[in-house]
């Protein structure tokens, strides 16, 4: 009896081990498979036409799971163009973390964004506006399906170069700012900021 009664619980720990494994193999590998984010492209590109005014081209696309609920798309590279075909911004391989139970209240919490090698050329005209405010979501009456958060969220860029051109003084003024690492913690647009930066910053008039 002893015999049956130990073999029973080998079993149903058996039984219970081989569930967590395949729920955590579907987890972190089914799941992005069947997500296939590269056959959406079409779909998040468009969605960003939607919101911005400037072209964006994206690498190659996957997607992983993370520990922590949450799904990051990444991508090799990020091109955002200005209308005169020039590059406003490039990245390499770039991901944005989102937290997945929040889908479903149809939000975009996004916890994470993170890139490396940014170069980004910034202009002020002489009318005293900048280029990058190409990327300021357009506004619309239309009604979104989701509704994009920020929320004690962290964006990192490994490695930048900015340029800034500025037209607006006279004589115009140019910077170059360098660094290994940008660093903004628990962002939330509507409290404070709390920055970290590595860099230099050359003038050039």
């Amino acid at each position: 009896m002893k015999n049956i009664t130990n073999n029973l619980k080998i079993f149903w720990k058996t039984i219970a081990l081989t569930i967590i494994v395949l729920v955590l193999f579907l987890y972190f590998w089914g799941f992005p498979k069947i997500i296939n984010i590269e056959s959406h492209r079409e779909l998040i590109e468009k969605a960003i036409k939607e919101n911005i005014s400037v072209p964006v081209k994206l690498g190659r696309l996957s997607t992983s799971m993370t520990w922590d609920f949450g799904i990051k798309l990444k991508t090799d590279s990020i091109t955002v163009i200005n209308p005169d075909k020039t590059n406003l911004i490039s990245t390499e391989p770039a991901f944005i973390k989102i937290y997945l139970p929040a889908l479903l209240e149809k939000k975009v919490l996004i916890k994470e964004i993170e890139a490396s090698c940014l170069i980004a050329d910034i202009i002020r005209f002489q009318n005293g506006k900048f280029n990058i405010e190409q990327l300021i979501p357009q506004k619309t009456d239309k009604p979104k399906k989701f509704k994009v958060l920020f929320d004690k969220s962290r964006i990192k860029i490994v490695g930048y170069r900015i340029f800034f051109s500025d037209k607006f003084i006279k004589p115009e003024q140019k910077l170059i700012a360098t660094g290994n690492e940008f660093l903004l913690k628990d962002f939330n647009p509507d409290k404070y900021l709390k920055i970290i930066v590595s860099g230099n910053i050359s003038i050039n008039n």
